[in-house]
């Protein structure tokens, strides 16, 4: 008698997107959205997806969390609604990877423009008392590929669901004031579980992408200084006297970097 093979068993992912109709042209949410998830499909993946519309984030993101490990995924994939930009090789890269969780990059969408990827200046200190305090205790992710880091945003994120397991519920939770993601990713580094992001997946983010962010930070941070939009009791205020001079004309032909993360 012959013998027969075990079928191997398709991987299975939830594509999760808390959708709050933040982007005024969803046609470029889309196109990556489906652009996606054509990837996962071709690779024999079996995919569902879930929507849920206009929740709060922290109530949207326990139910992704349950809604996946009630159902036996293997993973989750969280996406964005505001953020576009899709690539041919996106999620295989974050695939390939085989990193518990994984993200894409983006730009925060507004002042100061940082990408969305942070380690701890201070690995001793938490990521909540961080944000709590608005301490400048962050720094951004550099270099190419896969980097490790403390913190993200999830706007294209692979998550095995085995996390969950270790951490305690829920697994998303609102402490005061702080971001929803500074909690979270708190609890996967006390739960041992490194993060990680794909410094070669970058996302637009609404209007802001790799190619502009530097100049909307100058942009921004002249117009605040000549104004006195920004003072002296600010804590960012020092850092940009340095670079842009008390009235913000410093070196008015010379394209600076973004270095405040708030």
């Amino acid at each position: 008698m012959g013998e027969h093979k075990i079928p191997k068993k398709q991987p299975s992912v939830l594509i999760s997107v808390p959708t709050f109709g933040l982007d005024p042209n969803p046609n470029q949410f889309l196109n990556t959205f489906l652009g996606a998830m054509n990837e996962f499909i071709i690779r024999g993946w079996r995919v569902s997806t879930f929507f849920p519309y206009r929740r709060p984030i922290v109530v949207a993101e326990n139910e992704i969390a349950n809604l996946a490990i009630t159902h036996g995924f293997d993973y989750i994939f969280r996406m964005d609604d505001d953020v576009h930009g899709f690539q041919a090789g996106m999620v295989n890269k974050l695939i390939d990877a085989d990193k518990d969780i994984i993200s894409g990059v983006m730009f925060t969408a507004g002042f100061p423009y940082s990408l969305c990827a942070f380690n701890k200046k201070d690995k001793s200190k938490s990521l909540v008392d961080i944000y709590d305090k608005r301490e400048l205790e962050l720094t951004e992710v550099e270099g190419r590929g896969v980097q490790p880091c403390d913190m993200t945003a999830t706007p294209f994120t692979l998550i095995k669901t085995t996390i969950f397991e270790k951490i305690l519920t829920p697994y998303y939770e609102v402490v005061g004031s702080v971001a929803v993601d500074s909690i979270f990713f708190q609890k996967l580094l006390d739960a041992g579980i490194q993060p990680f992001v794909h410094m070669d997946v970058q996302l637009i983010h609404r209007h802001v992408s790799a190619w502009n962010r530097h100049y909307l930070y100058n942009a921004e941070a002249r117009a605040m200084l000549a104004s006195g939009m920004i003072n002296k009791e600010s804590n960012v205020y020092p850092i940009l006297v340095e670079q842009f001079g008390v009235d913000g004309k410093l070196d008015p032909l010379m394209l600076k970097g973004c270095h405040i993360i708030e």
